[in-house]
């Protein structure tokens, strides 16, 4: 049962916090702070930057060298390989629900990724704009408007997806050590990031090996997943099969957002990014 100062102290972290009262939460929660301050070492990203792609490729090479007996889910969640004698906890995360927040609500500090090793992935905001709109409309319901209104919202937009990089980057120097992955160079040549991704988990597997993982995370495989009966994973099915925005796995394509933002909305967001984005992204 929740005490009544339990319910007022809520009432009020919403009433100052809204919607991001649940990012909050999800950080302070035990089972989570346990799980972080556990882990070997953390994959963080802002929501669709393709992290379940580089997920699963993570988790077919962990269990491609470790020679695992590890179901779908298991590859496709990650953390939960971490059981298995030897094998390192990868937590993957996005620190939160960020698309839940304002810009100014992200701390610099990281007090439970000290010492830990951060691989952070990262992928241009204006695509991760376009796709995360997508996501909050098409499979959830935080926000109810068009595109363009969503260009600058308040939370979870353009502005939010920036002050999270920027946050992460300050954050880095309070890691063990910090990969910085980007979305496009793993779309150009995912096997070499593959690699690398894995020596920095002190990792030193076949090219075979990586080839295999490559090979199990196509786009077309990726997308096949959603639909396949066999996969329980309701956080990776779509929400309406006959429309493809509403797949996890919606387009994959770099550069897609110039198929969705006017020639003015680009020409706003393009002055944000370079007003507020740390150059160090390239972005």
């Amino acid at each position: 049962m929740t005490s009544a100062l339990q319910r007022l102290t809520l009432r009020g972290f919403r009433h100052v916090y809204g919607d991001s009262h649940i990012h909050f939460r999800s950080l302070a929660a035990p089972r989570a702070l346990y799980w972080d301050l556990s882990a070997d070492a953390f994959l963080i990203s802002y929501p669709k930057c393709g992290r379940t792609w580089l997920r699963f490729m993570m988790g077919s090479a962990l269990v491609e060298h470790f020679g695992l007996d590890a179901s779908v889910e298991e590859r496709l969640e990650l953390d939960g390989l971490g059981k298995y004698p030897g094998v390192p906890w990868v937590r993957v995360t996005h620190a939160g629900q960020p698309f839940l927040c304002r810009p100014e609500e992200f701390s610099n500090w990281a007090v439970r990724y000290v010492g830990k090793k951060v691989i952070f992935l990262a992928r241009d905001p204006r695509d991760v704009l376009v796709s995360i709109y997508f996501q909050l409309t098409k499979r959830q319901s935080h926000f109810v408007g068009t595109l363009p209104e969503f260009v600058m919202a308040d939370r979870g937009s353009l502005r939010t997806i920036v002050s999270y990089y920027n946050s992460w980057l300050a954050k880095s120097r309070f890691t063990g050590s910090f990969h910085m992955v980007k979305y496009e160079e793993l779309r150009s040549d995912p096997a070499r990031e593959l690699t690398t991704i894995a020596r920095f988990l002190d990792m030193d597997p076949s090219a075979e090996t990586i080839e295999r993982a490559v090979a199990a995370a196509t786009f077309d495989r990726m997308r096949a997943l959603e639909t396949d009966p066999a996969v329980q994973n309701e956080r990776l099915s779509p929400k309406n099969k006959t429309d493809k925005e509403s797949y996890k796995t919606r387009r994959g394509k770099v550069g897609g957002y110039v198929d969705y933002l006017d020639e003015g909305q680009r020409e706003i967001v393009d002055a944000y990014i370079r007003r507020n984005l740390d150059p160090a992204f390239g972005y």
